[in-house]
């Protein structure tokens, strides 16, 4: 613990700030690695690459082979920077091996666990050296350090995971002269790599651990609510939030946030790109390849909040699906039902640098915006098994969610006419569908009390909206 806190102090994550200077990048591809056999993901930012070993400055000796598995990336450490000075190597130890590799290369009555020692194997090959604190990463142990590499002149931070189906060991780096400017940077490519399970990432876990000790966040609230648009009864349901969740919640969105101010669009218009195939099992990098930077960087700003908010919010999702059960609600009625919730939920904009409410918080106070409501509102119909994402507007400075229309209806009255307090007429257009690959979405609004499928009439263009796919679907 001695240690955990000093380390902390000398990353005084919470009170950084970046400042980027605007830049409109064009096209680039922003990776995205999933590796099915290893089963994990790392999610980097836009403009960075996979490379041979021997392009980075910080890899300095031959690689241990065998069993071992090495991946080398390279990128910008800011927006339109030309120069790709940001690198991470990633060493990876499959499980079904370690058991060989102790017992041929550290010897199999060694008394030091195995991820210490993979750690050892990455600070030689980069020359890494720094004091590392242990914590928690998803019940098992995980090391984290901010090193300094003396032989190549870079510094940066050092992570270590025991992941399900693999052991992997992450060094980032940055000149050393650069490396306090591109903090949130460094810190953002750790915070992508994890499981193929969408979990909070290992940086915001690092903090939250420290956090533990304080209550957990709770409350009660009814569900479904004061709704004009059913008549089943209320329950209570109970959310509760992991200690330090809300804390460290605000922490990504404001670090992603400062890091997506790096991107400016360049004028009306320019955000009516055509989207890539990004339906619910498409490639995410066959995406970037279409699209220009900004919007990479905005689609990578999300999925790493999802990342984060999935989880945290499968107990409350249990509760509705046990409600649903309980007064036999139609399945493809319950969409509108979580909708109708939601929308009664308080107009709140949140004060970080994303002004993005993280939805554990939304949840906390019944509070949020079209973003912030519209991811929570994804989340829980993913726990829910629905199809659903999120779409966002630059024209509009706006977000919507969409629900597959295969598995849901139109609120009541949206096609019908409207029950008493609920008007789907005049200023709106009912049964609102946006089309992405094969699917149709219903489109929803989560800060206006109308129906599934009812939008307002200046946004039913979906020319200004682009497709945020969310979640390993």
């Amino acid at each position: 613990m001695k240690s955990m806190k000093l380390f902390c102090r000398k990353i005084p994550f919470a009170l950084l700030v970046v400042a980027f200077a605007l830049w409109f990048v064009p096209a680039a591809n922003a990776l995205y690695v999933h590796d099915p056999d290893l089963r994990y993901v790392f999610d980097l930012p836009v403009g960075w690459d996979e490379v041979s070993p021997n392009q980075l400055g910080s890899v300095g000796s031959t690689l241990p082979s065998g069993h071992f598995q090495w991946r080398s990336f390279r990128g910008p450490l800011s927006p339109g920077a030309s120069a790709a000075d940001g690198e991470a190597v990633l060493l990876l130890l499959p499980k079904r091996a370690a058991a060989d590799v102790r017992a041929e290369r550290w010897g199999s009555d060694a008394d030091i666990p195995d991820i210490d020692l993979l750690v050892e194997e990455a600070a030689d090959v980069t020359d890494a050296a720094g004091e590392a604190a242990v914590f928690e990463f998803h019940g098992n142990e995980a090391l984290f350090a901010e090193v300094d590499l003396e032989r190549s002149g870079r510094s940066g931070y050092i992570l270590a995971l025991d992941l399900p189906a693999v052991m992997a060991v992450a060094v980032v780096s940055a000149p050393a002269q650069h490396a306090r400017s591109a903090q949130d940077l460094l810190l953002s490519v750790l915070d992508a790599l994890g499981p193929e399970e969408p979990m909070p990432g290992p940086v915001a876990m690092f903090f939250e651990n420290d956090l533990q000790q304080q209550e957990w966040p709770e409350v009660t609230l009814r569900f479904p609510g004061p709704s004009v648009r059913f008549r089943y009864p209320e329950e209570r349901v109970v959310f509760r939030a992991t200690p330090g969740s809300p804390e460290t919640g605000d922490l990504l969105v404001s670090r992603e946030a400062r890091l997506l101010a790096g991107y400016q669009f360049a004028g009306p218009g320019t955000s009516r790109v055509p989207d890539a195939p990004t339906g619910a099992t498409a490639d995410i990098n066959e995406a970037a390849r279409h699209a220009p930077a900004w919007l990479s960087a905005w689609r990578r700003y999300f999925r790493l909040i999802y990342r984060d908010t999935y989880p945290r919010l499968s107990d409350l999702a249990e509760q509705i699906q046990e409600y649903a059960q309980a007064y036999r609600v139609p399945g493809d009625e319950l969409p509108d039902i979580v909708l109708s919730w939601l929308q009664a939920f308080e107009f709140r904009q949140a004060v970080n640098a994303g002004l993005f409410q993280p939805p554990v918080v939304c949840l906390l106070t019944a509070s949020g915006d079209c973003d912030s409501l519209g991811m929570t509102y994804v989340a829980l119909l993913h726990h829910l098994g629905y199809d659903a994402g999120l779409f966002v507007s630059i024209e509009h400075g706006h977000a919507l969610a969409g629900v597959d229309a295969r598995r849901s209806i139109p609120g009541p009255g949206s096609a019908t006419g409207s029950p008493e307090g609920v008007r789907t007429s005049g200023r709106t257009e009912s049964e609102v569908q946006f089309q992405v690959d094969d699917r149709s979405y219903y489109m929803s609004e989560l800060t206006t009390a109308w129906p599934l499928g009812a939008v307002a009439r200046e946004h039913i263009e979906q020319a200004d909206w682009h497709y945020v796919p969310l979640g390993v679907r």
